[in-house]
């Protein structure tokens, strides 16, 4: 459920899946409400950021770091909507690699 962000360290929350499961509690039932109360948590307002589009805006986020969807909007089909995914490569310090990390990648590209 938690893990950290190989760069800043900070905390990241794995809790979007409704198929995950939390070993070691003592029924199933209990993981799935720890994962819900999580969740709503996780999306509550403090850590909530909704965006009104306005032509040009460009969003960029840590999908590492980010919970997202989108939300229904009106459109009479007179609206174009572009999303354009992009995604970096970089190499980490070697003061920033993990054991795992460094197992995962063996040192390459993360």
């Amino acid at each position: 459920i938690l893990d950290y962000h190989a760069l800043d360290g900070g905390p990241i929350l794995y809790v979007g899946s409704p198929h995950m499961a939390v070993d070691g509690l003592k029924t199933p039932e209990a993981g799935k409400a720890l994962l819900k109360m999580l969740l709503a948590h996780s999306v509550s307002p403090a850590f909530t950021y909704f965006h009104s589009w306005d032509v040009g805006d460009v969003v960029i986020w840590d999908n590492t770091q980010t919970l997202h969807h989108a939300m229904p909007y009106d459109n009479d089909g007179t609206t174009h909507r572009e999303l354009y995914r992009t995604q970096s490569r970089l190499k980490l310090p070697k003061a920033l690699i993990t054991d795992e990390a460094e197992t995962k990648s063996n040192n390459e590209e993360l």
